[in-house]
């Protein structure tokens, strides 16, 4: 929880989440609140989509394009499935992802991918709060402390199991 909190203080106080892939949803494993009045609000053991958010895009990042289609037929959005493939490409890429609206108009995320010992993909870090704060400026600020957080939970080792 340590450096959960540590990169909340590190955005400014913005909320953080750690997610796991349970099948065709995300669910929320760790949490920090933050200290922001306006934020990104995820009760712990909360199932969330897994078409949606930078997180999602994250742990699809390493997917293969039949899983990706199955997760996207469950969106809201005609051909949803090109968009996502294109979403998780870029997070495997360039090592983070972001999003904006995606599933709540007014809600921004970056998350980054945490690894165990074999390099398996495990979980997402995310940063969530208002779009209005998360600024292109604010999220390139964001990422570094971000990707540092997500090295040191990788480094502890400390989520089981891998994806599928």
């Amino acid at each position: 929880m340590a450096a959960v909190e540590e990169l909340s203080a590190a955005s400014g106080g913005e909320a953080v989440h750690l997610y796991v892939r349970q099948q065709q949803a995300r669910m929320c494993v760790a949490r920090h609140e933050g200290t922001r009045s306006l934020r990104h609000v995820v009760r712990l053991g909360e199932a969330m989509p897994l078409w949606s958010g930078a997180a999602s895009h994250v742990l699809l990042s390493r997917a293969d394009p039949d899983d990706i289609e199955a997760v996207a037929a469950q969106a809201p959005h005609p051909d949803w499935s090109s968009v996502l493939r294109t979403r998780a490409r870029e997070a495997a890429s360039r090592g983070w992802s972001v999003s904006r609206g995606e599933r709540e108009a007014g809600v921004c995320g970056v998350a980054a991918p945490v690894f165990d010992t074999s390099q398996r993909l495990v979980a997402a870090l995310a940063l969530g709060g208002p779009t209005v704060r998360f600024t292109d400026e604010a999220i390139d600020s964001f990422v570094p402390a971000l990707l540092a957080a997500a090295r040191t939970l990788t480094t502890q080792n400390c989520i089981g199991g891998a994806l599928r």
